[in-house]
């Protein structure tokens, strides 16, 4: 298992330790209002923030100091997020859009059903393209490219990035680019060329048979490598600190089997294909081990991943800013703990689907319920559905407050050391604080309100006496 890979599940798995955009209400220490209509509806508004739920059907967040917002529908179908100065959306999980308000260009916006039509308009015309794939289209500033023009793909493609051009006729196996600096042509699978002086040069003939190239030529120490298709690899630095051979090499760096080292940071990894591996340095932060798909094991720097049968997954991370243990049994177990040193703060989550889930964020909320919808942790997720399956919720916010329910709501109630209230939806409320209480039987029906100086008695809705 290679760093690249290691470096995709860390951030998959862990995506919730990085500061993301806002999308419901978090960190206030005061009460606020909150109300809820057995599963289907519920409502909660604190310190500038609200947040609305009709389940499944729609949810929306706003927070009024950072101008941000997040909205669903039948989620994740549908989501929307952004601030007064951006926006995303997405549809269907497939196509969706942006738009970005600039202070001097004004407003872009792009849009797309992918992978066969975007398209995008703004207030200056690089902005301006339309893409119908694979008949016509053009992109203007996207994929890392300052456009891209396509006709009939593949019979014609062309893109550019500043003065560099590129040409293809029936991509992949026509191609041609040049600038003095950068170039590249290509006559495929016979023949292909790909340079840039003082950075990189790339040979291959007959691909995939035989392929040649020398790479970090700006660097301290460039390297070059040679592929014979199932015969060798070789790739070897310019002083010879860093050196690897494949035996018998089949796709890019796997091979029957394959040995490197590198001098600079003392590791050393044996190979075969990538059903065993093995790799260590002399510091001892960087170690692999991989009987797949039986057992692996794999640190580098502070981060350690290890499986067991491709359905146990474990991971650690030890950083200055986050301490965090991460346990996951496919699909049915899900556990993370996370500490922040510098923060004095942590947050604690563990599911087992669909049973039951357990949550302490950051702000001190504590969180616990069963039934559990989603299997792996999804804060958004775990929010709109949960409710609709669940037989006990109880929530312990940071500020005090304390939240009950039963039977997917059929019965819920709140509490602080200043409030007491609790309802069964259209039949019995019953609200309470410091200075009055009210209780109502089938929303006014019959009730009474009872304060400091005088109680109030309620019949048929609207006589009071």
């Amino acid at each position: 298992m290679n760093r690249r890979l290691l470096l995709l599940i860390l951030l998959i798995f862990s995506r919730n330790l990085f500061p993301v955009q806002p999308k419901h209400i978090h960190g206030f220490k005061e009460t606020g209002s909150y109300t809820n209509f057995f599963f289907l509806y519920e409502k909660e508004s604190v310190h500038g923030q609200e947040e609305v739920i009709f389940r499944p059907f729609f949810s929306g967040y706003r927070e009024d100091l950072s101008g941000s917002y997040f909205k669903t529908s039948f989620f994740p179908l549908f989501s929307s997020i952004g601030t007064k100065k951006w926006n995303r959306t997405s549809y269907l999980l497939f196509f969706g859009g942006d738009t970005t308000y600039h202070d001097d260009s004004g407003e872009d916006t792009d849009f797309g059903i992918a992978p066969f039509l975007f398209w995008g308009k703004g207030d200056t015309a690089k902005e301006n393209y339309f893409s119908f794939f694979p008949f016509f289209g053009r992109f203007q500033s996207k994929f890392s490219w300052s456009r891209i023009e396509f006709f009939a793909f593949p019979v014609f493609a062309s893109w550019e990035y500043r003065d560099y051009k590129a040409y293809s006729l029936l991509w992949p196996i026509f191609l041609y680019g040049d600038n003095g600096i950068r170039k590249e042509r290509r006559f495929f699978p016979f023949y292909s060329n790909k340079s840039h002086t003082g950075k990189y040069e790339r040979v291959s003939l007959f691909w995939p048979f035989w392929s040649y190239g020398r790479e970090n030529l700006d660097k301290r120490e460039p390297f070059s490598y040679s592929f014979l298709w199932l015969i060798y690899s070789y790739k070897k630095s310019y002083y010879g600190n860093m050196k690897s051979v494949g035996i018998v090499p089949i796709l890019g760096s796997i091979s029957l089997f394959s040995y490197g080292f590198d001098n600079k940071t003392s590791e050393e990894n044996y190979n075969l294909l990538f059903f065993l591996q093995y790799g260590s340095n002399n510091d001892k932060d960087y170690r692999k081990h991989i009987f797949f798909p039986f057992y692996g094991y794999s640190r580098f720097a502070n981060k350690e991943f290890r499986f067991l049968t491709p359905f146990l997954i474990s991971m650690n991370t030890n950083s200055y800013h986050v301490r965090s243990k991460f346990r996951y049994l496919i699909p049915f177990s899900f556990y993370q703990k996370s500490i922040y040193p510098g923060e004095d703060g942590s947050q604690f989550y563990y599911k087992l689907w669909p049973l039951f889930k357990w949550e302490e964020d950051r702000s001190g909320n504590f969180t616990f319920n069963t039934l559990t919808f989603f299997p792996i942790h999804s804060i958004t997720m775990d929010k709109i559905y949960d409710p609709i399956v669940s037989l006990i919720e109880y929530k312990h916010l940071g500020n005090g407050e304390k939240r009950f329910s039963l039977f997917m709501r059929l019965y819920s109630q709140e509490w602080t050391d200043t409030k007491y209230n609790w309802r069964i939806p259209i039949l019995l409320s019953y609200h309470s604080n410091k200075d009055e209480s009210n209780f109502q039987f089938a929303h006014g029906l019959f009730g009474y309100k009872k304060e400091p100086k005088k109680t109030e008695f309620q019949f048929f809705w609207i006589f009071k006496i």
